[in-house]
């Protein structure tokens, strides 16, 4: 049997308020992947969908939130932290 691989990454940008678009967008895509998933199970195609949540960012481009809108975000994480990059990639590399 061959075995395909159909990966999708979906990420968060961390911002104070929410976006309607984009979150629309990534409820979507993981709509459409579960779709995936279902339809081409049978011909041994793996549908996978990463949905990191909020991930810390370094960029230059990037305006940090402040203390206050970071300890609403962290207060709902189980983690009580920001996801990290490297974390991320670790997770699609397995898939």
């Amino acid at each position: 049997m061959c075995w395909y691989d159909v990966s999708h990454l979906k990420y968060k940008l961390i911002d104070e308020n929410t976006n309607p678009a984009s979150a629309s967008a990534k409820a979507g895509l993981g709509a459409l992947f579960k779709s995936f998933a279902a339809q081409y199970a049978a011909q041994g195609i793996r549908c996978n969908v990463i949905v990191p949540g909020y991930i810390k960012k370094d960029s230059p481009d990037h305006t940090p939130l402040s203390n206050q809108a970071m300890k609403n975000i962290t207060t709902r994480i189980p983690a009580a932290r920001l996801g990290l990059p490297y974390e991320v990639a670790h997770l699609a590399e397995f898939l």
